[in-house]
């Protein structure tokens, strides 16, 4: 009988400072997801996810981008050590994550996308403060 695989990739809330660094540590392949990464939203994602705050890493416009960061190198692991899941979805910014696990969107392409949408989500979340529901 064959079993099922699933992938499912959290979203917001799930990040915290050195979440990821015993992958970067060990495999050079997410250090050049990290270095990709940083090419192309021109942040400092070492300093990011393993030496800034957890206040810091709880922003929103760095928070999205370091756990879709995480979330790309974990699941490449994973496929380069033969995962071939029947299933990935994800979860709120998850999705993202799932989309370039699934092959439907590149990996600079997501990373433009949720930089954008953090940004976004950011301003609308600061000018719209007076909604109890938006604090962050």
């Amino acid at each position: 009988m064959k079993k099922t695989i699933g992938v499912i990739f959290s979203g917001y809330g799930q990040q915290f400072v050195t979440m990821g660094k015993d992958l970067y540590n060990d495999s050079r392949h997410v250090q050049d997801l990290f270095e990709q990464a940083s090419m192309c939203l021109d942040i400092n994602f070492v300093k990011l996810c393993f030496a800034s705050s957890d206040a810091g890493m709880a922003e929103i416009d760095k928070g999205y981008q370091a756990i879709l960061l995480t979330q790309i190198s974990i699941y490449s692991e994973l496929a380069e050590a033969g995962l071939r899941p029947d299933f990935i979805a994800g979860y709120g910014i998850g999705e993202y994550a799932a989309s370039i696990a699934s092959g439907s969107l590149s990996f600079a392409d997501g990373l433009y996308l949720i930089n954008k949408y953090a940004k976004f989500f950011k301003s609308f979340v600061e000018d719209n403060q007076d909604y109890g529901v938006l604090q962050i």
